[in-house]
């Protein structure tokens, strides 16, 4: 397992190195046969020609020897990938535009996911996050729609009043969207919302 991996290395670390003696042992077989044709009594041209025809095409040979080391796949990715290089250095405005194009796709996936993950797949940061609940209130009389559902935010009274009396919750908290400032005797007022 090792050595086949040193092999693959091998092979695609030092290719020219790889193909030569690639060449030299096809040459040495196809001599090999070449020879013992000819100390059958076959004449030189005719034992060259029985043993090229035994042996098949040489670059067909060549290359099903490259597809046995397991690499050619790897080769033929480097091969594309410095076509795409030439090509793409060839026309640097075509470039440009396909770069910022890649960067806004990747920048709008990321932001999709980011939110995707963190409103749906992770779910909200809190223990026991599933018995979380939003509570608001309506007027029946004065249906003045406020926020998602038509519910109205509750009143710091009202707030109160549920946090000492309900029975029904572990605990409640209590938030504000609203604009106020701030300040104090040593400084002007800041606007925080």
């Amino acid at each position: 397992m090792l050595s086949d991996w040193a092999i693959r290395l091998r092979s695609l670390l030092r290719r020219a190195e790889v193909e030569h003696e690639l060449d030299d042992e096809l040459r040495f077989h196809i001599r090999q046969q070449m020879e013992s044709y000819e100390q059958a009594g076959v004449d030189h041209d005719e034992a060259v020609r029985r043993a090229r025809l035994e042996f098949g095409g040489l670059e067909q040979v060549k290359e099903d020897c490259r597809d046995a080391r397991g690499t050619r796949w790897l080769e033929e990715t480097v091969q594309d990938l410095r076509l795409a290089t030439r090509l793409l250095t060839k026309d640097r405005w075509f470039t440009l535009a396909v770069v910022l194009v890649l960067m806004l796709a990747i920048s709008v996936n990321t932001t999709v996911f980011a939110l995707v993950d963190g409103a749906l797949i992770r779910g909200l940061p809190f223990e026991h996050a599933d018995r979380i609940v939003s509570l608001g209130t309506r007027n029946i009389r004065n249906p003045i729609v406020h926020g998602p559902l038509g519910y109205q935010a509750l009143s710091s009274r009202e707030y109160e009043d549920w946090r000492h009396s309900a029975t029904a919750f572990v605990d409640i908290a209590g938030y504000a969207d609203a604009t106020m400032n701030l300040s104090d005797d040593t400084r002007s007022p800041e606007r925080f919302r």
